[in-house]
């Protein structure tokens, strides 16, 4: 559903979307991140083996990764301290905390 949600913003703000993909696991995510090169990563916190930092640092941690040094928003539905924090540490670029205003998606 979020997903869907985001995609549906950014679609209204005009933003074409013909590579989008996505996905609902981090196995596969990670895959692409090393096989195409993207814009822009939109992730969530809670991705079942990983949480968005792991994520993160694995993406930013490895010089083989073509996705390096890509723009990553993290979004959470409970943006707590400890979380943020591990997140920003781990590279990620903007968190943003559920529901999401589509004016702070546009900034």
């Amino acid at each position: 559903m979020m997903r869907r949600l985001v995609r549906e913003m950014l679609l209204g703000f005009g933003v074409k979307l013909p590579n989008l993909i996505e996905t609902d696991n981090v196995t596969d995510a990670l895959q692409h991140m090393y096989s195409k090169r993207f814009d822009l990563v939109i992730t969530d916190f809670f991705l079942g083996q990983l949480d968005g930092g792991d994520f993160t640092r694995h993406i930013r941690s490895d010089d083989n990764c073509i996705n390096r040094k890509i723009p990553i928003l993290l979004i959470t539905g409970s943006p707590n301290h400890e979380k943020v924090l591990k997140s920003l540490e781990a590279g990620v670029n903007e968190v943003l905390a559920k529901p999401i205003a589509p004016s702070a998606l546009y900034f």
